[in-house]
């Protein structure tokens, strides 16, 4: 099993960016793209600001910061928070999408 890993290890160590094919390249960017803006977007819904002012009272250790909010909070409550932003964007506009379609 190891030297599956290794191969596995050893082709993602020595691929180059020249080696994407650029239909490749322009998905991921445009997942990338995708995943900041509805994270930017749902980082001032009402559940992740909820979110935010309960990791906000939880303190603790200060590792990581917040987007769009500054907050130094530990490090797995930020990826929570970033997390409920990107996915408030998403079901906001799938509740919005299916409204618009019942008429």
């Amino acid at each position: 099993m190891l030297a599956i890993e290794e191969k596995l290890v050893d082709y993602i160590y020595e691929t180059r960016y020249e080696d994407l094919l650029s239909e490749l390249i322009g998905k991921g960017k445009n997942l990338i793209l995708t995943i900041l803006g509805t994270t930017i977007a749902g980082a001032g819904t009402e559940g992740c600001e909820t979110l935010v002012h309960q990791v906000e009272e939880w303190g603790r250790k200060e590792e990581a910061t917040i987007w769009l909010h500054g907050s130094k909070v530990p490090a797995h409550n930020a990826v929570l928070v970033l997390c409920k932003a990107g996915c408030s964007m998403k079901e906001s506009l799938a509740s919005t999408i299916s409204i618009r379609g019942q008429f």
